[in-house]
C-alpha cells in the first residue's frame, strides 16, 4: 500500500551492469538486496513481509 514512502531506498546498481554506486561501495554493499535496519543490523535476500516486519518492528495486522 502506502507504506513504500517510509523506506529509504537507495539504488546501488548503474545502468547497463556498470557496476555499483559510489555511496554504495562505501557502505560495503556486496549483493541485492540488502536491508539496513534501524538497529544498525544487515541481512542481504529477499525478505517476507513477516521478516521485514519482525526486523524492523511494525505490526503488519495494524498498518492494513
Amino acid at each position: 500500500g502506502d507504506s513504500w514512502n517510509k523506506v529509504n531506498y537507495i539504488e546501488c546498481s548503474l545502468p547497463n551492469r556498470g557496476g555499483q554506486t559510489r555511496t554504495c561501495d562505501l557502505m560495503d554493499i556486496e549483493s541485492y538486496p540488502t536491508w539496513e535496519f534501524g538497529d544498525g543490523s544487515r541481512q542481504s535476500g529477499a525478505l517476507t513481509l513477516d521478516e521485514l516486519a519482525e526486523k524492523s518492528g511494525c505490526n503488519v495486522a495494524e498498518a492494513a
